[in-house]
């Protein structure tokens, strides 16, 4: 099973709780079976020919109606994620996962970053869109938090620290500043085994988030604070420029001297004065 999946089946077991996980083991077992007996079924989840997301939607449609949400999303990103060949043996290990911790005990057997995204990747899915607008600008101001304090974020990425003492500084810190949602992503975060960057994991969950909207997340650079005005008319000038929704996630640097520098998706916007200067004195320097 991949570590991806594995993630996203441990967020369902924690999103609905012991009690109702039940229900969606029995549910996936009974797919399980209905897709051994049924040919035209395993085929369409395991055809190597379709592309994932048509695969996992056609098997979503049958589905549908017929078993829990929480059962059916899980069932739909085990077809979109999984190896074709191997989705009904990964389904049938969704239901082992359920009952898993998200770090399994064994001497070789650790949290990946695969895993962590996701388990994030469960909690977005499980997420109303407003519940989802927040997460991602919680994610932002996160990130700023982690950009601001390097010893949190060497502490939380594994640099002398265990799993242990990482998850339980994140308690300290965030249990009554984060939702829910948050808080258990960002526990899973820091359990993770070894050495790795904390704010490069959280700004791929900040996009993971922000895709899953149909969102941009602007990362916006300007020599000073800015009004709400020039905020307001930023924001409609990139949205209509990236025809989507937009975050705006705004940074202060003197050091551009004025204007802006805005980063879109791949798109970047360079009308800072540091940049018009350096294009004059090389086109200066040309001259010569």
């Amino acid at each position: 099973m991949r570590e991806l999946v594995r993630g996203y089946a441990l967020a369902i077991r924690d999103v609905l709780g012991e009690a109702r996980v039940l229900g969606v083991v029995e549910e996936i077992r009974s797919v399980v079976e209905l897709a051994r007996a049924t040919p035209v079924l395993a085929e369409a989840a395991e055809d190597r020919g379709i592309p994932a997301t048509l695969r996992s939607q056609a098997v979503c449609d049958v589905l549908e109606g017929r078993i829990s949400p929480a059962a059916l999303r899980l069932i739909g990103f085990v077809v979109r994620s999984e190896l074709p060949g191997v989705v009904i043996d990964g389904l049938e290990e969704a239901t082992r996962v359920l009952h898993e911790s998200f770090v399994i005990e064994g001497p070789a057997d650790f949290a990946t970053r695969s895993r962590v995204r996701g388990y994030a990747a469960g909690w977005i899915d499980s997420c109303s869109r407003g519940a989802l607008t927040g997460l991602v600008s919680e994610l932002t101001a996160l990130l700023h938090l982690l950009e601001a304090n390097s010893a949190l974020e060497r502490f939380l990425s594994g640099y002398s620290s265990t799993a242990e003492a990482r998850t339980e500084v994140v308690e300290e810190l965030f249990a009554s500043r984060l939702s829910q949602e948050l808080l258990h992503i960002l526990r899973a975060a820091a359990g993770t085994s070894g050495v790795r960057s904390i704010r490069e994991l959280v700004e791929l969950l900040q996009l993971d988030a922000a895709k899953s909207l149909n969102l941009y997340v602007a990362e916006v650079i300007t020599a000073k604070e800015p009004t709400t005005s020039q905020r307001e008319r930023l924001l409609e000038f990139l949205a209509t420029e990236s025809a989507r929704d937009v975050e705006l996630d705004w940074r202060v640097d003197p050091a551009i001297l004025g204007g802006l520098v805005a980063l879109v998706g791949d798109r970047l916007y360079d009308a800072s004065v540091a940049t018009q200067l350096d294009r004059a004195r090389r086109a200066l320097v040309d001259q010569v």
